[in-house]
């Protein structure tokens, strides 16, 4: 999969949920298992360090 260019229009606030998504399969994989969640934020090319500071509290 090519990375993917978030500079056109998109909305970013749907960039969260499959953040989170993506970071929980990892964490609790017995929970949820969502490796297309992983997949797509292993290859969008996006600062996701906001998204992670603000949804990650308690989360290591």
């Amino acid at each position: 999969m090519n990375d993917t260019n978030f500079d056109q229009k998109v909305e970013e606030t749907m960039l969260g949920p499959l953040w989170a998504r993506a970071k929980y399969s990892q964490l609790y994989p017995e929970l949820l298992s969502d490796l297309k969640a992983i997949d797509i934020i292993k290859n969008v090319d996006y600062d996701f360090s906001n998204i992670e500071d603000y949804l990650a509290n308690g989360v290591d």
